[in-house]
């Protein structure tokens, strides 16, 4: 069974845009479950990190499981208000347009 174990999403802010970067982790049963939902995630435009096993327990007791990590990154530019005076003033910067 797949056990969704994780979301993490990040957004890095750049001059005229933002990157957002997806990340959704799960544990399986065993290496097939993962392989099918490996081709899932990468026709829903996700890459698999590589990763097969994670280890749940400890180091004197491992208990290694079936593993995968997927990550999407996305670009979205700024709307089209790019009046840089405007911008600024909304995010509090000074009147130069600089942000």
């Amino acid at each position: 069974m797949i056990k969704h174990k994780r979301d993490i999403t990040t957004k890095t802010f750049v001059d005229d845009g933002v990157i957002i970067e997806d990340i959704m982790q799960y544990h399986y049963d065993n290496e097939d479950e993962k392989s099918q939902h490996k081709l899932y995630m990468e026709y829903k435009g996700f890459e698999d990190s590589g990763q097969a096993r994670q280890n749940i327990g400890t180091i004197t007791e491992p208990n290694h499981v079936w593993f995968g990590s997927y990550y999407r990154r996305t670009t979205k530019e700024y709307e089209k208000w790019r009046d840089k005076k405007k911008v600024a003033s909304i995010l509090g910067n000074n009147s130069k347009g600089s942000y």
